[in-house]
C-alpha cells in the first residue's frame, strides 16, 4: 500500500484539479446570478437545485443578473411575489418584472414550486440574451390535460373576495417549583378587492403562573389581553385613500377592564400605490374617540374617561439592489390636554455597504407622556418581576446591530444536503 500510494497521489491529485477547472470553466461560461430575497429569506438549497443551469454568486457586483425578490400578503391570504431582474454588465439596461401569486392554500413546497417556474421564466430570457445560440435552452407549453390557458375573467367567486381564518393554541411548561399555562387564539375575516379593504380580527391570549419563592411563599399571577379590531379603506386614486380603524380592548397588563376607539383617517402616498414593491413614501392621519373604564383607579383619579385624539404617520419604506430600509415616525396626542403625548421612531435597515460587506440596524425609540391608564400607588415587587403591568417611564428604547463580512469563492452553484 505505501509503494502504491506515491503513484496514484499525483494520478488523483491531477483528476482533481482538472474537474475543478472544468467546474470553474462551465461557471464563468453561465449567465452569472445574484439571488436577492433577504426580505422575507425564500428557500435558496431548492432554487439552485430546481435551476441548476445558471451560476449563483455571492455578491451583485459579480453578476449579469441581479434577481430581486419581494413579496407582499394578498386579500385571499396568500402571497404575491414579484420578481425584477435587473441586468448587469454587458446585460445592463436590460430588465423584467414577472409575478407570482400563490393561493392562501398553498403548501410551502407548491408555492416554492410555483417561484421557481416563475423564476425559470425570466432567466431563460436573460440567458439568450447573454448568449444569442442558447445552447441548451428549450421552452416548451403544456396545458394540463390538454386544456386551453385559463384566465381570470369572468370568474364567479362564490365567497365574493372574502377570507376567514381561525387560529388557537396553546403551551404549558414547569418544573419543581414553577408551572404556568397560556391559550390564545384569533379569528380574523377579509375582503380585499382594487376599491374596497376590510379586515376584522379578534383575538386573546389568558395566562397564569404559580411560582414557589420557599416553602411558605407562593407567587401566583393570572393575565389576559382580548382585543377586536376592524379597518375599512377606500381607494381614492393612484395616491389618495380614506377609511378608518374601530377597535376595543381589555387588558390586565394596561389596567383596563374595557376600552374603545373609533378613528377615521386619512392616507396619502408621495408614490404611486403600484410601486410598493420597491418604496412607499406614505402619510397617515387619524382622528377620533377613545373612552376607557379602568380596573383600579389611575393616577389622575379616573375609573373611567373618553377622550378626544389624533395621530399622524409618516413611513419611509426603500427596497432596493443595496438593500432594503424602512423608518416610521408616529405621534399621538389627547386632544383635552396638549402635554398628553407620545412620539414613536422606528428603523429597520439592512445595507451592503462593499463587496461582502453588510451593516444590519433594527431598533426604536418612544418619548412617553399619554400613560393615563397608569393605576395609582406602587407596584408590587412580583408584579415588576413578572412585568403583569406597565410601568411608568418617559421613554422606551431598542436596539439591534450587526455586521457580516463574506469572503472567498464568488460561486455558490453546489447544493450538499448531506448532515
Amino acid at each position: 500500500m505505501t509503494r502504491i500510494l506515491p503513484v496514484l497521489a499525483p494520478i488523483l491529485a491531477g483528476l482533481f484539479t482538472a474537474s475543478l477547472l472544468r467546474a470553474q470553466e462551465a461557471a464563468a461560461d453561465a449567465l452569472h446570478v445574484f439571488l436577492d430575497c433577504s426580505g422575507f429569506g425564500c428557500d435558496e438549497q431548492f432554487i439552485r437545485s430546481e435551476i441548476d443551469w445558471v451560476a449563483y454568486v455571492r455578491d451583485r457586483q459579480d453578476a449579469d443578473v441581479h434577481l430581486l425578490i419581494t413579496r407582499q400578503q394578498t386579500g385571499g391570504g396568500g402571497w404575491e411575489y414579484t420578481l425584477e431582474f435587473l441586468g448587469q454588465g454587458v446585460l445592463t439596461g436590460q430588465s423584467l418584472d414577472l409575478r407570482y401569486t400563490s393561493p392562501q392554500t398553498a403548501t410551502e413546497d407548491e408555492e416554492r414550486e410555483g417561484l421557481v417556474r416563475t423564476m425559470r421564466f425570466g432567466l431563460a430570457a436573460f440567458v439568450a440574451a447573454r448568449n444569442p445560440g442558447a445552447e441548451g435552452l428549450e421552452v416548451r407549453y403544456e396545458p394540463a390535460n390538454g386544456a386551453a390557458p385559463r384566465t381570470t375573467a369572468g370568474i364567479d367567486d362564490p365567497w365574493d373576495f372574502w377570507t376567514f381564518s381561525i387560529r388557537l393554541g396553546g403551551s404549558f411548561d414547569g418544573e419543581a417549583r414553577r408551572k404556568s399555562w397560556d391559550i390564545d387564539g384569533s379569528v380574523e375575516a377579509e375582503r380585499v378587492t382594487e376599491q374596497w379593504k376590510f379586515e376584522l380580527e379578534t383575538q386573546g391570549e389568558q395566562g397564569h403562573g404559580r411560582f414557589e419563592i420557599d416553602s411558605v411563599t407562593t407567587v401566583t399571577s393570572e393575565e389576559h389581553e382580548y382585543g377586536l379590531s376592524t379597518l375599512l379603506v377606500r381607494s381614492l386614486g393612484a395616491h389618495w385613500s380614506a377609511g378608518g380603524r374601530a377597535g376595543a380592548e381589555s387588558s390586565t397588563r394596561l389596567n383596563q377592564n374595557f376600552s374603545v376607539r373609533l378613528a377615521p383617517a386619512i392616507e396619502y402616498s408621495v408614490f404611486p400605490y403600484q410601486l410598493f414593491n420597491r418604496r412607499q413614501l406614505t402619510f397617515l392621519y387619524s382622528v377620533g374617540l377613545s373612552h376607557f373604564d379602568y380596573r383600579e383607579i389611575t393616577l389622575f383619579g379616573k375609573l373611567s374617561e373618553t377622550l378626544p385624539e389624533h395621530s399622524l404617520r409618516g413611513t419611509l419604506e426603500l427596497n432596493q439592489p443595496w438593500g432594503e430600509a424602512e423608518i416610521s415616525l408616529t405621534g399621538r396626542q389627547f386632544l383635552h390636554d396638549g402635554e398628553r403625548f407620545s412620539l414613536d421612531l422606528f428603523n429597520r435597515l439592512d445595507v451592503r455597504v462593499l463587496r461582502g460587506l453588510s451593516v444590519s440596524l433594527f431598533g426604536g425609540v418612544s418619548y412617553i407622556r399619554d400613560q393615563l391608564f397608569l393605576p395609582a400607588g406602587d407596584a408590587d415587587p412580583e408584579e415588576i418581576l413578572l412585568d403583569l403591568r406597565e410601568l411608568e417611564t418617559n421613554y422606551d428604547y431598542f436596539l439591534s446591530l450587526g455586521f457580516s463580512y463574506t469572503f472567498g469563492s464568488i460561486y455558490n452553484t453546489v447544493v450538499n444536503p448531506r448532515f
